[in-house]
């Protein structure tokens, strides 16, 4: 009788410490449309490490091309949270579009002009009056107006061809656009097949792109706890990236099934880590006033980006890194 009671204890212990405490709440599902690129490394880096569900988040991650196809997906109902560039988000918020923003996720230098160096193409002046392929309405159709602003020339004295974000490649080599404006991995995949007939700039000079965490809305006001659980997450993430520097590099190079020589190339140029800088700001006004200077929107004055940026998620995980003046 005392075996048989023993083993029964034992029994019941074990099915307690299976059992989630009385009281807890099961995990909330949460549908993340993210980016195959390194500055999206957080999610990466708490999906690897079990972050999201520690936090109570059930998440499903699905990846975009680019992160204007994961906010298209955002408004269609299809994602709770989104990422995508800092342009990306402006042009939601001058359309007057009811998005969120609540956290700078990582910021990059990442996107890069290349064009056909037996088309003529040796100078950025060559560039004049050639044909450039670009996704519109993407960060790689403002760096491309931005590189050329700084060099004495306009968007308006080249002619911009729509191609699809993942997709430049191959209108470069068969001779369809003389130049492509883009971002890594597909800048990184173009040099590579167009060889030593490459001429390649990067465009940002300096200027920082920052990769954004977004919601609709309505779903940042209702569901503001799993928003806070979201950031927690990547507040988890960055902290074990800033401890373990060569095995966070090594699961996002995994999880983006690139080579050695690619994460070698856009590493050092990439920070994940999470914040809300006014500088933030600064440089979405600047994307506003270019994309009204360029009639790439109908609004002629550029909005208050802080009508569109919640700041109490962040605040309530790490206060410090929320720097923006209201």
């Amino acid at each position: 009788m005392i075996v048989v009671f023993f083993l029964v204890l034992v029994a019941g212990v074990w099915i307690l410490s299976l059992s989630p405490p009385s009281g807890s709440e099961p995990p909330v599902p949460v549908t993340i449309g993210t980016t195959p690129f390194e500055v999206s490394g957080l999610i990466f880096i708490a999906e690897d490490q079990g972050y999201f569900e520690k936090n109570g988040i059930l998440p499903t991650i699905r990846i975009f091309d680019a992160g204007i196809n994961a906010v298209d997906a955002l408004y269609a109902g299809d994602l709770d949270i989104a990422t995508a560039a800092d342009f990306v988000f402006a042009r939601q918020a001058i359309g007057k579009n009811p998005v969120r923003g609540f956290a700078t996720i990582g910021k990059s230098e990442f996107h890069y002009i290349i064009a056909r160096k037996d088309r003529g193409i040796v100078s950025v002046a060559d560039l004049k009056g050639k044909k450039i392929g670009v996704a519109r309405s993407t960060s790689g159709d403002f760096f491309l107006g931005r590189f050329l602003d700084l060099q004495g020339m306009s968007i308006r004295d080249v002619t911009v061809i729509n191609l699809p974000s993942a997709q430049v490649a191959d209108p470069l080599l068969d001779g369809t656009v003389d130049a492509v404006s883009t971002w890594d991995p597909y800048a990184y995949a173009t040099e590579k097949r167009l060889d030593n007939n490459a001429q390649v700039w990067p465009d940002q000079k300096g200027r920082l792109m920052y990769w954004i965490a977004i919601s609709r809305e309505e779903y940042a006001i209702r569901n503001r706890t799993e928003v806070q659980k979201f950031l927690s997450a990547l507040e988890q993430a960055e902290k074990f990236a800033a401890d373990h520097p060569d095995e966070a590099k090594a699961i996002v190079q995994k999880r983006l099934s690139t080579d050695d020589t690619y994460i070698a190339r856009v590493w050092p140029k990439t920070q994940l880590t999470l914040t809300l800088d006014q500088s933030l700001i600064l440089a979405m006004e600047d994307e506003a006033r270019w994309m009204i200077a360029n009639k790439l929107t109908a609004e002629k004055k550029v909005p208050d980006f802080l009508d569109y940026i919640d700041l109490d998620g962040l605040k309530a995980i790490k206060p410090e890194a929320v720097n923006i003046i209201r």
